[in-house]
């Protein structure tokens, strides 16, 4: 039997004046997908769908576009957000007549605000602005072939769209994205080669190993740092000497190497692996679980003088930034239940998705995470005064200046 849907209660939701503030972003798209309506027939406007997102992603008693479509009834949330309730077909049509491109500017903006912070002074010897990149995927309806990426047991297929992000170090959000859909398009490495920029230092998973990309990222005058596999075929050129102190920050070997000389297109440029010790995660495979190689095989572009071979291995290290970035989308802000199911939709609602973040690190002053998400949901509640959240805030700000220093 299913269970009772849930109903929405004014005293849940209390506290949204700051989303109505936030929502004076978007008054730039009131006009947007006007141009054909001459009947002046629209009620859910650009402006007003951007902010019902916001509004989902700020409340914790928010969690469905049905709970989002019953919460626009209310008097109170229509006079404090300043918006007109919708209809949920309303809704789930609106972004057809959008252009989610439009939030790009928006979000260049907000970033343009960000200092980054948090960053390792050996980075700043880098001259290279370090993007981590990586993709994941939102579960979507069935319906179109591109979202199609694999197929049970039971013969029932998967359908999901990939979000493909690039994450500064040192900031609190990517500041770039693209949905794309799994197979037609979708694939990382193409992908990140139409999107390549000058003067970039982009750092990978083995998701991306590709000659290909490689040279192209070397023909825009960027470098690269990726993961290969254990097994991964090359051929030494030469051995690069290693100090002591390299050898006591876990550096197995540096070299110039040869790799993929086989293929079509071989590398264009000087090829460098650098191999860390590093307790690696044992893997999952149907023999098994294989243990851990205790190493981690990083090819390059950045010459010697340009990083040490420490550098390179704490540029990875701080891939794993991006991983924890997808984590809090999904789990905190839940991004992994999707409002709308076309691409459209979907574009919109990650660019939100990323204002909120940024928008909460320029209230706050802190890196959002759980914590602060959760204290912010209470006080919106009620549970928590004003006083308590910027006591926590605080808290979360001593706690960041702490690792640092001891760093």
């Amino acid at each position: 039997m299913a269970g009772k849907r849930k109903k929405i209660d004014e005293k849940e939701l209390l506290h949204m004046k700051h989303v109505r503030r936030a929502g004076e972003l978007f008054s730039e798209l009131r006009k947007v997908g006007c141009e054909r309506d001459m009947g002046n027939s629209r009620k859910l406007f650009f402006n007003d769908y951007c902010s019902w997102i916001l509004f989902y992603a700020m409340n914790p008693a928010i969690d469905s576009a049905r709970m989002l479509q019953a919460s626009s009834k209310l008097k109170r949330v229509q006079n404090l957000l300043r918006i007109n309730r919708f209809s949920t077909g309303a809704f789930s049509e609106a972004p057809e007549a959008f252009e989610p491109d439009k939030l790009k500017p928006i979000i260049a903006r907000l970033a343009a605000r960000v200092t980054a912070k948090g960053v390792d002074k050996k980075l700043e010897e880098l001259q290279y602005a370090v993007q981590l990149t990586d993709s994941t995927l939102l579960r979507t309806l069935p319906g179109l072939v591109c979202t199609r990426y694999n197929q049970r047991k039971d013969g029932e297929d998967y359908h999901a769209w990939r979000v493909h992000m690039e994450f500064e170090v040192g900031m609190p959000a990517a500041t770039r994205a693209t949905v794309t859909g799994v197979r037609k398009g979708g694939d990382e490495r193409k992908t990140l080669k139409r999107r390549v920029r000058q003067g970039c230092c982009y750092v990978m998973d083995r998701g991306y190993h590709d000659v290909s990309l490689f040279n192209r990222i070397h023909e825009h005058d960027s470098r690269y740092v990726c993961r290969v596999r254990d097994f991964a075929n090359y051929n030494v050129v030469k051995e690069l000497p290693l100090s002591p102190q390299q050898v006591a920050e876990g550096i197995i070997s540096d070299q110039i190497v040869l790799v993929g000389q086989r293929r079509t297109e071989p590398p264009t440029h000087r090829v460098r692996l650098v191999i860390v010790k590093a307790e690696v995660h044992p893997k999952r495979t149907k023999k098994g679980v294989k243990p851990s190689s205790g190493r981690i095989l990083l090819l390059s572009n950045l010459t010697a003088k340009e990083a040490p071979a420490e550098l390179v291995g704490l540029l990875y290290r701080y891939r794993w930034t991006i991983e924890l970035f997808f984590r809090f989308l999904k789990q905190v802000q839940g991004m992994n239940h999707l409002l709308g199911h076309s691409k459209k939709a979907v574009q919109i609602f990650v660019y939100c998705m990323v204002i909120c973040c940024l928008l909460l690190y320029l209230w706050t002053g802190v890196v959002p995470n759980k914590q602060i998400t959760l204290m912010i949901h209470w006080y919106q509640t009620g549970l928590a005064s004003l006083d308590e959240l910027m006591s926590a805030v605080e808290h979360e700000r001593q706690k960041t200046s702490r690792s640092k220093t001891t760093v």
